[in-house]
């Protein structure tokens, strides 16, 4: 799982850059963006490249032409339109007590 600590680094880091240049406010917004969109592209692997471990659940994107689904997998796959994947525990929340602050939201 890629932790809270790393998005608020790269979302400083990028802020930092941008103070000098704009308002404290449009820093960390940029800043923000961009460290979430760096999670984002880390979260999910190119099947292409890499495939999960076996029995450890994971998220497939299947980019069928007019028809591209998500199927939930645990078991490895030689599907021709198996492009992208993500482990399960990578999408969710660490602790018990974080996925009830997400429903609560």
């Amino acid at each position: 799982m890629i932790e809270d600590k790393e998005i608020d680094e790269w979302a400083k880091k990028y802020a930092d850059v941008y103070s000098s240049e704009a308002p404290e406010v449009w820093s960390f917004a940029d800043g923000f963006y961009r460290g979430a969109k760096w999670y984002g592209q880390n979260l999910w692997h190119d099947a292409r490249k890499e495939r999960p471990e076996p029995g450890r659940q994971y998220l497939a994107f299947l980019d069928i032409p007019r028809n591209p689904t998500f199927v939930l997998w645990d078991c490895g796959t030689n599907h021709p339109f198996f492009t992208r994947w993500a482990y399960v525990s990578d999408l969710l929340p660490d602790t018990p007590s974080d996925t009830k602050q997400l429903i609560k939201k």
